[in-house]
């Protein structure tokens, strides 16, 4: 999440949004998961829950 609201997963206008925030969590947080406590460490599957409307911003400004 850290990576992510740091600019990870900003998109081609230099925003982090919830969405991309949402597929950037989803797409790197199994994978870490496993490397650091093992194929028995449990799955770890997030999901997000958002009733919004448009394209909210989380972050908007970041310097690259």
């Amino acid at each position: 999440m850290i990576e992510a609201l740091n600019g990870a997963a900003h998109d081609a206008a230099n925003q982090v949004t919830w969405d991309g925030l949402g597929l950037y969590v989803r797409t790197k947080v199994p994978a870490t998961a496993q490397r650091l406590f093992g194929k028995d460490g449990g799955a770890r599957l997030p999901n997000t829950y958002a009733n919004q409307i448009g394209k909210p911003i989380v972050l908007t400004g970041m310097a690259r």
